[in-house]
């Protein structure tokens, strides 16, 4: 940075010239940082609300299901609608609910192996 300031001052120009490119320089990697950071914080919040509603929603109907899962606690697809989610139960015996969902959802292998285990989320 020494360096480049030390040829700078070795060039011939006038001094208002060369301030001008130095404060635009400081500027522009200002605004581009400014920008950077704005954004990685902008993503990081709404991910992490997004993970903070799927959470809730999962709590709350879990409370539901958890009494009727074959009518999923009550639970309709106007319901689901309201909450803007889908839905898929998975018992231990790998037997799903509802067995034809509107949205097909693809369970992983982890996902059926919890519902085997019936440990983990």
């Amino acid at each position: 940075m020494i360096r480049w300031l030390r040829q700078l001052n070795r060039q011939r120009g006038p001094l208002q010239d060369r301030l001008a490119g130095l404060v635009s320089t400081a500027v522009t990697a200002s605004i581009a940082v400014t920008g950077i950071a704005a954004f990685l914080l902008t993503d990081l919040v709404v991910y992490s609300q997004l993970d903070d509603e799927l959470r809730q929603i999962a709590r709350t109907t879990g409370n539901w299901i958890s009494g009727d899962v074959e009518g999923l606690g009550g639970l309709n697809n106007d319901a689901l609608a309201t909450a803007n989610a889908t839905i898929l139960v998975i018992r231990a015996d790998s037997q799903r609910f509802p067995e034809q969902p509107d949205t097909v959802l693809q369970p992983t292998a982890e996902d059926l192996a919890i519902a085997r285990l019936q440990t983990g989320t």
